[in-house]
């Protein structure tokens, strides 16, 4: 059944490039109606593939949108985490280089009130993730969640114990891990927003490409409409105009007037063969 269709619509498109190319020759065998069905034959594939382009473009600009919003809430989120990190490392110190009680604690509770903006905003974060980088997100929550809950038992060390336990806890190996791995998974991820924020560049070139396509498509189609139009004005209604011209002139009793087109071998050819009969 598909075989035969699609043998069909083959055999349907060579007919009607053979028409066309017999009607641009100016082949005087080619009837009317197939210069009409040629030209409109030949609009109808510029049509679909106006409809197809446009879907393409549609599509496109769609997958352009979505990944540069991506991109931007990525970078926002990115620098935000960025910020929120520095700020959380500063009021550490703050807690361990203070001597007095009093600052000990408000260092303590502006570094509980950044970690848990860094935590809302993680969980922000992960809900406008691509399905592409949840993976990748999900070990970067982890690794944030565990700098948050070193950073929070650094507080307890600094106000139920001292600063100098705090600076202990902060001032060790296990501590440069989680900072060396986070700051790595940090990058990691950024490079991954860096490529598709690339990507999307790509895309806005080929939907660039696109529009000029459908430009042209939509140019052609409006010249094989114009041609149409004179086909149908100069082959059929100048032509009939002709012929109703000269038998108003026989009706009239000029009987030796002419009638016109009469060695045309089309359609109207044979109209004016049969008018011309007595």
């Amino acid at each position: 059944m598909n075989a035969v269709t699609v043998g069909f619509g083959a055999q349907t498109a060579t007919t009607t490039l053979q028409r066309f190319v017999r009607f641009v020759r100016g082949s005087g065998s080619l009837s009317v109606a197939d210069k009409v069905y040629s030209i409109a034959g030949f609009l109808t594939i510029v049509t679909m593939f106006l409809l197809v382009m446009s879907v393409q473009c549609v599509r496109l600009q769609t997958n352009y949108r979505h990944m540069q919003i991506d991109s931007a809430s990525a970078a926002v989120n990115i620098g935000r985490v960025n910020a929120l990190i520095y700020a959380i490392v500063m009021e550490s110190r703050g807690i361990y280089m203070s001597t007095e009680p009093a600052k000990v604690k408000q260092f303590a509770d502006e570094l509980v009130k950044c970690s848990g903006e860094l935590t809302a905003v993680m969980m922000r974060w992960g809900q406008t993730v691509h399905p592409d980088d949840l993976e990748q997100f999900e070990a970067f929550k982890q690794r944030v969640m565990q700098f948050i809950d070193f950073r929070l038992e650094l507080v307890r060390r600094g106000l139920e114990i001292s600063p100098a336990a705090a600076r202990e806890w902060d001032d060790n190996q296990a501590n440069r891990t989680v900072r060396s791995k986070l700051n790595a998974d940090l990058e990691a991820l950024q490079r991954s927003y860096d490529k598709r924020a690339r990507e999307a560049d790509q895309l806005a070139d080929e939907n660039r490409y696109a529009a000029w396509y459908l430009f042209m498509l939509g140019l052609a189609a409006l010249v094989l409409a114009a041609i149409n139009v004179l086909v149908m004005r100069d082959s059929v209604v100048g032509r009939l105009s002709d012929i109703a011209q000269a038998t108003d002139r026989i009706a009239a009793g000029d009987i030796k007037s002419e009638v016109p087109h009469l060695m045309r071998h089309d359609e109207i050819g044979h109209l004016a063969q049969h008018a011309a009969l007595p």
